[in-house]
C-alpha cells in the first residue's frame, strides 16, 4: 500500500475542508484543544491541562511524521464559511496487512 502525498491530500464539501495538519495550524489547534480540554483528556493521551502552542506544534509534527511513515493520517477540519478550526479526524493504529485502522476524531 502506498503512502498518500501529504501535500495534495484534502477533502472538501460545501461546509468543511479536511486537510493534513500544518505547522501554521498550531495556534488554532492550541485554542481548540484548550476549549475542549475536559472532554478530550480522558480519550487523548497527548492532551493535558496546560496544553499550549508548543504542545500543538509537537502534535502537528507527530501527525506530519505519521503521514511520511504511514502510521497516522490526521486531518485538520475547518469550516469553509468562516475558516474556523472545528476539529480533527484521522486514521491511526493502521494494520496494512489486514487493511484496517482505528478512526479517531475530536471536535
Amino acid at each position: 500500500m502506498s503512502t498518500p502525498n501529504i501535500d495534495s491530500t484534502f477533502l472538501q464539501d460545501d461546509r468543511l475542508l479536511l486537510r493534513p495538519w500544518q505547522e501554521g495550524d498550531a495556534a488554532a489547534m492550541a485554542e481548540a484543544v484548550g476549549e475542549s480540554i475536559d472532554s478530550l483528556t480522558p480519550w487523548l493521551t497527548w492532551c493535558k491541562a496546560d496544553y499550549g502552542l508548543e504542545d500543538a506544534l509537537a502534535r502537528i509534527r507527530t501527525c506530519e511524521t505519521g503521514w511520511v511513515d504511514g502510521t497516522l493520517y490526521a486531518f485538520a477540519v475547518y469550516d469553509r464559511h468562516d475558516g474556523t478550526l472545528v476539529g480533527s479526524v484521522g486514521l491511526n493504529q493502521l494494520n496494512h496487512a489486514h487493511r484496517n485502522a482505528n478512526a479517531g476524531y475530536w471536535t
